[in-house]
C-alpha cells in the first residue's frame, strides 16, 4: 500500500461540468462505443456512454467494454457510483472497474439477463475468478430504475453493496484478494445480441469526499449580440453569413443579424458574404443584455472569382453588340432602308466607314458596360 503522504485517492465527479477530461480517460477498445455529457449546469448531469448493438463490450475474456477511467495510487477506499440504468433490458451490465494493468483487473457491476444481479470477480491474465453472483430482482425491472453501487476497499478486502435510494444499502458480497491497484473508473457493457442502448452515470464520489452539492445549477446571464453589416454606402447586406462561438447566422434583408443566449466572453466573430473579403473581430460580451456591432465596409477590391465572372459576361455582352451594331445601328451615310430596331436604319456594311464608325460604337458602349456592371458588384462592398 502506498503511504497516505503520498498517495492519489479517487477523485469525486458529479458531472455537472461535463466531461472532465484531465481527470478522466475514455476507454474504447472495440473502438466502437460513444462518450457524451449531457445536462450540464442542471440537476441531472451525467455521462453517457453508448454501446451499439450485434457485438459483446464487457470485461470478462478481452477487458473491451468502454469505461471512464481516473489514474488512483494503491490505497484503501470507499467509492459510489450513481446509475441512471436499464435494468429492464436484457444482457446490459454497468459498473465499476478497478485496475492494476492490462487483463489484470476487478469487476464490480449490476447486470441484467432474465434477472438482476450483483457480480464481482478478479480478473488475472483475463482469466476470472467469480467472487460474487446474486440475485438482486427476479425478472428485473420493466422501466429504467435508478440503482447506486459501492465498493469499499480495506487493503485486501473487498466489499460491494447496492442501493435504491443512497440510504438503506444491501451488502452484495465481501471478499479477501491481494491487488495493487493503478486506476478505477466505471463502465458500461452488453452481450451480443442487444440493441444499442445509452446508459448514463449521475455521479462518481469518493465518499471520503463527496460532492455535498450534486449538480449545482449555476445562475448563468446569457446576452443577445446582435448588429448590422453595411456596405460603404450605408445600405444593409442581405445574406451574409456571420459567424460567432461554433455557430453562424445570416444577415436578414435589412442587413441585421442576432445571436441569442450568449454568455460573457470574448468571441473571434468571422463575417462573408458574396464578392466580400473575408472580415474578423474580437467581440467583448461583459456584462451586457444586448450589444449590437455594426459591422461596415472598408473596400471595394472584388475577389478573382467575381472579376472572371464579370469578364465572362462582358465577352458575351461585347460578341451579342458587335452583331447587333453591325445589323442595325444607324451609321451617319449610310444608306439603307429603316429597320424596326428604334427608328434607325442598318449599316451598308460595304462602306468602310460604317465599319469604322460601328467599331467606335462597340467600344464605347463595351466600355459603358464594363463600367454598369463593376460599379453594380463594386457597391455591394467588402465587410469590414
Amino acid at each position: 500500500m502506498v503511504p497516505a503522504a503520498n498517495a492519489v485517492d479517487p477523485v469525486s465527479d458529479d458531472f455537472s461540468g461535463g466531461m472532465n477530461l484531465t481527470l478522466w480517460t475514455r476507454v474504447d477498445p472495440a473502438g466502437d462505443a460513444t462518450f457524451g455529457a449531457s445536462g450540464n449546469n442542471t440537476r441531472n448531469a451525467y455521462i453517457d456512454i453508448t454501446v451499439p448493438c450485434c457485438a459483446s463490450h464487457e470485461p470478462y475474456v478481452t477487458e473491451n467494454a468502454p469505461r471512464m477511467m481516473q489514474n488512483i495510487s494503491n490505497v484503501s477506499f470507499e467509492v459510489e457510483l450513481s446509475m441512471e440504468g436499464v435494468f429492464h433490458t436484457a444482457t446490459l451490465e454497468e459498473g465499476f472497474i478497478v485496475e492494476e494493468s492490462n487483463g489484470n483487473y476487478l469487476r464490480f457491476d449490476l447486470n441484467f439477463g432474465t434477472d438482476l444481479r450483483s457480480y464481482a470477480g478478479t480478473f488475472v491474465n483475463n482469466s476470472v475468478t467469480a467472487r460474487h453472483n446474486n440475485l438482486v430482482k427476479s425478472g428485473g425491472y420493466t422501466t429504467d430504475v435508478p440503482l447506486k453501487m459501492r465498493i469499499n476497499r480495506n487493503v485486501s478486502h473487498w466489499t460491494l453493496s447496492y442501493s435504491h435510494n443512497g440510504s438503506a444499502w444491501v451488502e452484495g458480497s465481501n471478499f479477501t484478494y491481494v491487488a495493487n491497484i493503478s486506476k478505477i473508473g466505471f463502465y458500461a457493457g452488453n452481450l451480443a445480441n442487444t440493441p444499442e442502448r445509452t446508459m448514463h452515470f449521475d455521479y462518481f464520489f469518493n465518499n471520503a469526499s463527496r460532492i455535498e452539492d450534486e449538480d449545482p445549477v449555476i445562475n448563468v446571464s446569457y446576452f443577445t449580440v446582435s448588429g448590422y453589416v453595411y456596405n460603404v454606402l450605408g445600405a444593409g447586406i442581405a445574406g451574409s453569413r456571420i459567424d460567432l462561438n461554433g455557430t453562424y447566422d445570416f444577415s436578414d434583408a435589412a442587413g441585421y443579424y442576432e445571436f441569442p443566449d450568449m454568455t460573457n466572453g470574448t468571441y473571434p466573430a468571422v463575417v462573408r458574404g458574396i464578392s466580400f473579403e473575408n472580415y474578423s473581430e474580437n467581440l467583448v460580451i461583459a456584462g451586457t443584455t444586448q450589444k449590437d456591432f455594426v459591422l461596415i465596409e472598408t473596400s471595394k477590391q472584388l475577389n478573382n472569382e467575381v472579376k472572371m465572372i464579370a469578364y465572362v459576361l462582358l465577352l458575351i455582352a461585347f460578341l451579342f453588340i458587335n452583331v447587333f451594331v453591325k445589323k442595325n445601328f444607324f451609321i451617319p451615310g449610310a444608306s439603307m432602308s429603316y429597320a424596326a430596331w428604334f427608328g434607325f436604319t442598318q449599316i451598308d456594311h460595304s462602306d468602310p466607314h460604317a465599319y469604322l464608325l460601328s467599331g467606335m460604337v462597340i467600344l464605347v458602349v463595351a466600355a459603358c458596360g464594363y463600367s454598369f456592371i463593376m460599379s453594380l458588384l463594386n457597391n455591394r462592398g467588402n465587410i469590414k
